[in-house]
């Protein structure tokens, strides 16, 4: 049977994957990488994950909130804890979406000033994931680190 947001879902899968294509590219020492003014490269996945927590519960809540802290600061030293924990937001995400039923296009999602359809704000996510590979392109380009085909194909 169709859902209703199945229609916004395309390309939703290669969204998430640039996450773990980064996570695939780097070590642990990488995330430690530093571009002065900026978070480390660590900091910056941590963040990502913690953006895409928010997203998730949006699809729940309807009130989109970045207040969520991931409280284990050893996710940004550690490939391993990252993609466990990206791993962990995308098949929670994906169960979210699968059980999706309310109109994309006349259900509200409250971002606290402002307001967006569930249509909409799938749309700003996947912004946001771009976003986050784009500033983590830097770290990757300043370490001298081979981007993966879909970054040089999308970014």
């Amino acid at each position: 049977m169709s859902r209703p947001i199945e229609p916004y879902l395309r390309w939703f899968d290669d969204y998430q994957a640039l996450e773990h294509q980064l996570i695939d590219v780097v070590s642990d020492s990488d995330l430690a990488h530093l571009i002065a003014g900026s978070p480390t490269l660590g900091e910056l996945c941590w963040e990502h994950g913690e953006v895409e927590r928010a997203y998730l519960d949006s699809f729940r809540t309807y009130k989109l909130r970045f207040d969520y802290g991931h409280p284990d600061a050893h996710l940004a030293g550690s490939t391993e804890a990252l993609s466990d924990w990206y791993t962990r937001l995308d098949q929670e995400f994906e169960a979210v979406l699968a059980s999706f039923v309310d109109d994309p296009e006349t259900t509200i999602i409250d971002r606290g000033t402002w307001s967006v359809s569930v249509r909409e704000n799938l749309a700003i996510y996947k912004e946001a994931v771009v976003i986050f590979a784009a500033k983590a392109w830097v770290h990757l380009l300043a370490m001298g680190k081979a981007l993966p085909q879909q970054w040089k194909d999308w970014l």
